[in-house]
């Protein structure tokens, strides 16, 4: 797999997340307008991952990454 898919997929999690940067959006945006494999896994995590809600306790929180991070391994 390419630096740009793994970097990608990196940030899929953040984006849904609505986490990452203005640049690390872009990044990806930008990568999933040129490969069919990283749009297709997005369109599949975004379907699965739940969005955060404003006011989530840390308990909540620590564990939507534990998940975030089983679904990119």
């Amino acid at each position: 797999m390419k630096t740009d898919c793994n970097v990608a997929r990196d940030l899929m999690p953040l984006c849904i997340d609505d986490a990452a940067s203005e640049e690390s959006v872009n990044y990806l945006n930008d990568h999933l307008a040129q490969c069919d494999e990283c749009k297709a896994l997005f369109e599949d995590m975004k379907a699965a991952m739940p969005k955060r809600e404003s006011g989530k306790s840390a308990q909540e929180q620590e564990r939507f990454g534990q998940l975030a991070h089983m679904m990119k391994q």
